[in-house]
């Protein structure tokens, strides 16, 4: 049996050549043809062969934000923030007011709160509902305008 991730470690030094591939095999397999021929199979497989990558995800995920993008995070906060307050004004869950992975996309794309008709139209370019844009948009709006 041979773990998946000697198999990735093997793949990754196959480009190198058959000293670094057989290295990242455990050494029961190393030396072993079959092994190299189905490395070299995939090496040499036309791109047109290949699968489709996947675009990074994007945005990027979300917790990685405070410390990698630390001002993304104070703004997803402060919207989160205000808006968890008006969804509990409204009785309703927040995630029902704006969607997570909206909010975040919005945040994500602009470092500041334009006007608020602009930021209601962004809002439902991205796919919120009229009703949603409504009461989300002023509350979005105040939290990242308005200094404490």
């Amino acid at each position: 049996m041979i773990k998946d991730r000697d198999i990735v470690a093997a793949a990754k030094e196959a480009t190198r050549g058959r000293d670094a591939f057989d290295r990242a095999l455990p050494p029961k397999l190393r030396r072993k043809d079959i092994w190299w021929q189905a490395a070299r199979s995939g090496i040499e497989l036309p791109a047109a062969h290949l699968p489709e990558r996947n675009e990074r995800s994007y945005p990027p995920p979300h917790k990685l934000w405070s410390k990698k993008y630390p001002e993304v995070a104070e703004r997803y906060q402060q919207a989160r923030t205000a808006l968890g307050e008006r969804a509990e004004d409204l009785e309703m869950p927040p995630e029902n007011l704006m969607q997570p992975a909206l909010l975040r996309q919005w945040v994500w794309e602009h470092e500041q709160a334009p006007a608020e008709p602009e930021l209601a139209e962004q809002l439902a370019v991205l796919g919120a509902r009229p009703w949603q844009v409504e009461q989300s948009a002023p509350v979005i709006h105040r939290a990242l305008t308005e200094q404490d």
